[in-house]
């Protein structure tokens, strides 16, 4: 225990030192956690965020940053405040509220902020995250996505693909679609459930040598008749008609826009 308040104040200490030496270009100082897995072990983190005013120079937002490295190295100290949660401590339901990694967190920003008060630095802590509150953020978000899930089968359901045409489908890893023509298609009759096999469409939407392989129903942002485009377009003229959910001769099927799982 008395290594853990050393370490407390340690990094209290510096980051006190820190604030007081860029005071007048702070705006803030924001303090959250994380719950964290590193090789198989769980930890609760704690942030120190020192957030600079709009106006600040990037040569000062820069030097920030410099000082804390240096300063946090040159005393052989993360960054960061650290406990491990033992498994001894998370076998019952209530040891998941981290109520002993809560108190050390209140003691941390509660320190900050009360040193750093006579400068009129404002220290912002974050809710603190706990086990518990974040099982039951995942369980809430997996329930969303599932009820997303189903309504996105019950709009593909009805679809029906010729060899040909056109299928935008989300471009993992980036916020855009990848448009592809229909070379193949598996059907299960009985399920209605089908797979296909795309060739990329190159940006002159000409056909290219990249096949998409395995694209199931679900995966459909929308359809395109090729043979009813009026208009020349781009590869990307045409994604950016899709993502604005603008209508144009030969789209044959859009998914509904709350049903898009890109970024917009």
């Amino acid at each position: 225990m008395y290594q853990i308040h050393l370490d407390i104040f340690t990094k209290v200490h510096l980051y006190i030192l820190i604030a007081r030496q860029f005071k007048d270009n702070i705006q803030e100082i924001y303090v959250y956690n994380e719950i964290e897995e590193h090789f198989g072990k769980k930890y609760c983190r704690i942030y120190v965020e020192i957030r600079l005013k709009e106006n600040a120079t990037s040569e000062k937002r820069w030097e920030l940053q410099e000082t804390i490295g240096e300063k946090f190295y040159r005393s052989f100290q993360k960054e960061y405040f650290s406990f491990h949660l033992t498994t001894e401590r998370r076998d019952n339901d209530d040891s998941l509220y981290n109520r002993e990694e809560e108190l050390h967190y209140d003691y941390i920003w509660n320190l900050l902020a009360w040193f750093l008060s006579g400068d009129s630095i404002l220290v912002k802590p974050e809710r603190f995250k706990c086990e518990k509150y974040l099982y039951e953020e995942h369980k809430e978000s997996l329930k969303k996505f599932e009820e997303k899930r189903q309504l996105i089968e019950a709009a593909v359901r009805p679809l029906t693909l010729l060899i040909g045409d056109w299928v935008a489908i989300e471009s993992y890893g980036a916020n855009s679609l990848r448009l592809g023509s229909v070379k193949m298609v598996n059907a299960d009759k009985k399920s209605g459930y089908f797979s296909m096999t795309l060739t990329e469409l190159k940006n002159d939407l000409k056909l290219g040598r990249k096949e998409i392989l395995y694209v199931s129903k679900s995966d459909i942002y929308a359809i395109i008749k090729p043979d009813m485009l009026v208009n020349k377009l781009s590869k990307t003229g045409l994604v950016e008609l899709l993502k604005k959910d603008i209508s144009f001769s030969g789209l044959h099927w859009r998914r509904p826009q709350v049903l898009w799982y890109l970024k917009e």
